[in-house]
């Protein structure tokens, strides 16, 4: 009897030939201290001085970029993002591959980017990685999950909760509920401030 189970050998946590976390181990090492020491200690208007070692560890950050102290970047050298965008709390910025915010972006809290998976077909799971590509104007909302190789289009707000695996067009609204829904997004006139 050829039983599934005897097939599968997670054991071995097979990396893909020729991948690489992008920078030696001891500097990789040395990211994760910074992190959870001097970045994450620093109080939360302290966004200078988050931006400060995220820069000095290879993340290319625009002016005004905000992030709060407890998020998680695995691998600032693999991250990009555009002027007056926020990273809310908790978000998880997972870069084995490179991630792309755009300008005028909101990651809300606890928001999931996710640029690695396994194959499920491999009998070891080998590692996948694909970047991720957040556009400008784009809100990604609280508790989202975005996967490997997704393009968020310019200007498309991701409902809280809502998971995505595949590419999404710009402005649109698209939310979880039931199933995924997408529908067109139009901007108003500002209300009760300057316009």
């Amino acid at each position: 009897m050829d039983r599934q189970d005897e097939r599968y050998d997670i054991t071995v946590n097979v990396v893909p030939q020729g991948y690489s976390m992008g920078r030696a181990r001891i500097i990789v090492l040395l990211w994760q201290l910074v992190q959870s020491t001097l970045y994450s200690w620093a109080p939360r208007p302290f966004y200078g001085w988050r931006r400060f070692w995220l820069r000095a560890f290879g993340a290319r950050l625009g002016h005004n970029v905000r992030i709060r102290p407890n998020v998680t970047v695995e691998f600032p050298w693999r991250l990009t993002i555009g002027d007056n965008s926020t990273v809310g709390d908790y978000a998880w910025i997972y870069t084995l591959a490179p991630i792309t915010i755009g300008r005028n972006c909101v990651v809300s809290q606890y928001v999931r980017l996710v640029t690695g998976s396994h194959d499920a077909r491999d009998r070891n799971l080998c590692l996948v990685v694909k970047p991720i590509v957040v556009g400008d104007c784009s809100w990604i909302g609280s508790g989202a999950f975005i996967g490997p190789g997704v393009t968020i289009g310019e200007g498309t707000v991701v409902g809280a909760q809502t998971n995505i695996f595949k590419d999404l067009p710009p402005w649109k609204i698209v939310t979880n509920s039931s199933s995924l829904q997408i529908k067109d997004r139009t901007i108003n006139a500002a209300r009760g401030g300057a316009e």
